[in-house]
Parts: C-alpha cells; structure tokens; sequence
C-alpha cells in the first residue's frame, strides 16, 4: 500500500542544533576511590606506549559535520589534541568510528588485532575511572591483507556508539581514546599503541522525550526500516530502541520513500504502523501536524509511504519515532501497554544541493582550497560492469593523490595513495566487490574531489 503524505507549513522554534536528546537509564557515576591521605592529582597523566605499525588515521564522532579529526603518526604515540573541543549533550548519543592504518615497508601486511578504549573523565577529577568513565571497550579485528588484492591497502575501522552520562559534570573535560595490543591496558598505563586526548563540552540535556513502557514485542516486531536506500536492519531486540546515533539524512523540497517491514515470531497479525517527527524542537510528537506517516499491514507486508518535506523546515537534526502497534493505531507517541515495538531515530534535514549520505559515511564535499579551472579528474565506466574503474586526469603537472573508495554502508574497500601524471589513464581493479553504489573520494594537493559510481 502506498500513499503520498505531504506536510503542511509549520511555524519552528529555535532550539541547540543537537535536540534530538533522550533519556536512558544510566550507570551511577560515583566518585573515583582515593584513599584518606591520597590527594586528587592536579593533571592528567601521560601514558608513553611504544610504537607499533598499526595506527589509528582518524577520529570521527557524529556525523562527518561534527567532528573529524586526522592523525599523523608523526606527531608521536601519545598527542594532547585538546586544542580540538567536542561538544557532548548529556543522555545523548553518538557514534565513533575509529580510522586505522598500517606501517610496513613490505608484504605481508597483517593488521593485529587491537583494543579500543575510550574514556571521558564525567566528574572531572583528572582521573579516568574504569567502572564509570570507560564509554568505549572494544576491538579491531585482525586483517590480513594479500598485497595482490584488487581492494589495496584497506585496513579495518572501528564502528560503536556512547551515549553521555545524565550524572556527568557540565562544562569542560578530557576524552582519552587508545589503540594498544592489550585489552588489560588502563588509561595511564599502555604498553605500545596509540593514545589521543581531546577536550569535550558536556551540556545539559535540554529536550526531555517520553520512553513508552509495557510494551511487548514478543510476537510481532519491526525488521527492517528505509528511507529511499538507507536501510537499518532493525529486529526483536528491545521493545523500546533508541536509535538517535543513527541519522537519516535528508533533502529538502523533495519526496522520500519510507518503507517499514513487519516481521513475526510464528503467526502474521495485523499491524498499525506510525512515524512522528518532532518538527517544532518542542520535545513532543504531536499527532495532529508531526505524524507523518500511519498504515496498515493487513498481512505482513510491507508499509510504503511517500513523504514530501517543504523547503520551509529548518536545518536542525530532530528526533523521529517509528511505532508498530498490533491490530489498532496508536493513540500517539507516548502510548504505553500494548504488542508492538517503537524506535528512535534522528532524522537531519539538508537543503537539496547537500549530499545525502548515511550518517556512517565520512565523505561530504569540500570546498577547494584554491579556485582551479586546469585540473580535473573523470572517472568512467559509470556504471560499471566489469568492476574496472579508470581514472583520467588533466592538469598542467603532476598530482600526488590519496584515492579512498567507500560502499554506500561507509565500508572502506579500497585506499591508496598514487602520483598521476597529465593525460594518464589508470585503472582501477573492484571485481572482488560488490554490486551497488560505491563512492569514490580523492584527496589531492590542490583540491578534493568526490564522485558517485554505480558497479552493477
């Protein structure tokens, strides 16, 4: 069933850029343990790890907009880039993506397996405490790379998410992030690796959404979400799901398809199916003029609906909510007791010049550092179909280049640094990859470039 939902003008307030904030139950901060005569220090310390061929590239929390941080490894194993401030909302959350990279003058290129903590020090006593500041604990997989594989020399990123403890100190503070062979490595004490300290903002939580509760998902819940050709694969987990470090991110003065899968234990049942968007920064969804889509799947299909959003919205991130409800709507966004299943998304909204990516996806397009009519790069086939790419470049010299290309999920499948010369044609190998939308990002001397192609 399809239907076109177009959205009247509505009359926005100002708001922080970020108020798509949520509640979550968070884990009690309590004060770090000194003992009666131990004095709390007056800095943070140093931790001096040796080096070691895997690195980490660069840093990115959010989306690309927010925050994007590359690293040198030339600039040592442990960097104070506390220059660089962070905006942190409390009970918000936010995804990480950790870059990586490998030193090795030669085959075989082997990336070992590396932890990836990350702390932020929430009570600001110059201590990062393991029980209560420890945001991010995880792991790089190793990866062994054929220096005869088509993908080059793409080595593996960490993906998560934190979300900002509501018990945390307002103001400024320090984030520590690590990359070291050993998991047993605390904040101050690293063997080898990499570590990195920004400064992070943390503000109050200004924006305070309603958590629906008893609802059960037992039977029937959400198993797949898409806008257009963004697509989150949801299923049972929780009843309620925050999603808001995901971010859709959308244009303007167009229509977008939305499409939500139902998916059941045994049994199909008829389902109710609602999306809100929080259109006013208000901290509500109001059912009269931010319910933007509400259909029935009479037999397990799937709900399709066409969403038109005006020009006239501003360019603030919003939160929006998906609800599945059994055999009647809901009664709004904030209903409680009932077979079904809701999620929390944010949704973020970009005039129709922007690029629309995923919120994963770390390419947007730069602005060139000088104005440039005798340089040009063409890649072609496009589409594709062997999976061969050249790359043409004009110029009236030389060029030393940084070629990236990432699948349309944010997924580096290629990297690699050439020198091109004036009116050469390379070719570029991809017949391990996949079939779909592949964007290819070139980092020059004199200007960035970024280009969509299509391997079919």
């Amino acid at each position: 069933m399809k239907k076109l939902f177009t959205i009247s003008v509505l009359t926005f307030i100002g708001v922080s850029a970020f108020g798509s904030n949520f509640k979550k139950a968070p884990r009690k901060l309590t004060p770090t343990k000194t003992s009666q005569k131990a004095q709390l220090p007056e800095d943070y310390c140093t931790p001096l790890p040796r080096p070691q061929a895997e690195t980490m590239e660069e840093v990115r929390i959010g989306d690309y907009d927010f925050f994007h941080d590359y690293i040198s490894r030339d600039n040592g194993n442990y960097q104070d880039r506390t220059n660089k401030e962070i905006n942190l909302i409390k009970n918000f959350g936010l995804p990480i993506v950790i870059g990586s990279d490998l030193f090795v003058e030669q085959p075989p290129w082997v990336f070992s397996q590396q932890s990836i903590k990350v702390w932020i020090d929430y009570n600001q006593d110059f201590i990062f405490d393991n029980e209560n500041e420890l945001v991010i604990n995880g792991w790089i997989d190793e990866k062994r790379q054929d220096p005869d594989d088509d993908v080059g020399n793409a080595f593996p990123n960490f993906h998560g998410s934190f979300i900002t403890s509501e018990l945390a100190y307002t103001g400024k503070t320090r984030m520590r992030i690590q990359m070291s062979p050993n998991g047993e490595s605390t904040a101050c004490e690293v063997s080898a690796g990499m570590v990195l300290d920004y400064t992070v903002n943390i503000l109050e939580d200004e924006l305070d959404y309603c958590i629906p509760e008893n609802i059960i998902n037992r039977d029937e819940w959400i198993g797949h979400f898409y806008i257009n050709n963004l697509h989150h694969e949801v299923g049972q987990l929780e009843s309620y799901n925050n999603f808001t470090h995901e971010t859709f991110k959308l244009n303007l003065g167009q229509s977008h398809t939305f499409r939500i899968v139902p998916d059941f234990r045994d049994q199909i049942y008829k389902e109710h199916v609602s999306v809100w968007v929080d259109f006013n920064l208000d901290g509500h969804f109001d059912n009269t003029t931010e319910l933007i889509v509400e259909d029935i799947s009479e037999q397990g299909q799937e709900v399709i609906s066409e969403v038109y959003f005006p020009d006239s919205i501003s360019l603030e991130p919003r939160r929006m909510r998906v609800g599945l409800k059994f055999n009647s709507y809901k009664e709004g966004a904030c209903e409680d007791s009932y077979w079904g299943q809701v999620l929390d998304y944010t949704i973020d909204f970009r005039k129709a010049s922007s690029l629309i990516q995923p919120s994963n996806i770390t390419f947007t397009l730069e602005p060139e550092i000088e104005e440039i009519t005798d340089l040009s790069y063409h890649f072609y086939p496009n589409p594709s179909l062997g999976g061969n790419i050249n790359l043409a470049f004009k110029s009236d010299k030389p060029e030393k280049i940084k070629l990236e290309i990432r699948s349309i999920t944010g997924l580096s499948v290629y990297k690699k640094s050439l020198e091109l010369i004036p009116e050469e044609v390379k070719t570029i190998q991809l017949r391990k990859a996949l079939k779909g939308v592949y964007l290819f990002q070139i980092k020059g001397e004199r200007t960035t470039v970024v280009e969509r192609i299509i391997l079919k």
